[in-house]
């Protein structure tokens, strides 16, 4: 998965780009971060919690990059894969642009599957930001917008009306095609078989019904 968010700092290019330097700064003003330890210059610690009992772990290594005004950074181990770039642009003076850039993959399937349909990592990506770019500003309580717990639950909810109104047909379709002592028991190894279908046309006059709506 790819994101990508930016954010406008009221501080020159140099100063964004030493407060951002060092975790250590703002790491307390983190809102879902559960590590995020320094252990090298160019190494951390870090994790973080999700919804529904998503903990995503990792290490973070500083990767050189061509620009001085880039920081590029990649993970090592844990549950989830990381490759990102933070860039730094001075619009005019006072004024910087930071842009990150973040591709990221979940290694558990089923986290990996529920991020895509409720994206609870782009929610933490931005709450994260949200809440730096407050703390950097002088903000004394920095808004903080919780992840979109509704939209998951409407969805959620849709997914099941969405099973409960296909399982009738799923049934229909099953006992179509399988003799009647399966119509109540689920069995992989069932034969299949197309009787139903020549007892129904013999047991009314199916021909008649499709000649007179021919007809009409």
């Amino acid at each position: 998965m790819l994101l990508q968010k930016t954010l406008h700092m009221s501080q020159s290019l140099a100063e964004c780009k030493a407060r951002l330097a060092s975790i250590q700064s703002y790491r307390r003003q983190f809102v879902m971060v559960t590590k995020a330890t320094v252990t090298s210059s160019k190494t951390v610690d870090f994790s973080f919690r999700g919804p529904i009992g998503f903990e995503a772990h990792t290490v973070l290594l500083a990767v050189d990059s061509d620009s001085p005004d880039q920081y590029a950074f990649e993970s090592v181990g844990g549950n989830i894969d990381l490759i990102g770039l933070v860039d730094f642009t001075e619009i005019r003076p006072n004024c910087t642009e930071i842009t990150l850039a973040l591709h990221y993959e979940i290694k558990s399937r089923s986290f990996a599957w529920l991020d895509r349909r409720f994206s609870f990592v782009d929610a933490f990506v931005a709450s994260e930001l949200r809440s730096i770019r407050a703390h950097f500003e002088g903000i004394a309580k920095p808004y903080v917008e919780d992840a979109p717990m509704l939209p998951m639950l409407e969805t959620a909810a849709a997914w099941l009306l969405g099973i409960l109104w296909v399982l009738p047909l799923l049934y229909a379709l099953w006992t179509a095609f399988h003799a009647p002592e399966y119509s109540t028991r689920f069995v992989l190894s069932a034969p299949w078989t197309l009787a139903n279908f020549i007892n129904a046309w013999h047991a009314a006059p199916f021909a008649r019904y499709f000649l007179n709506t021919v007809m009409l």
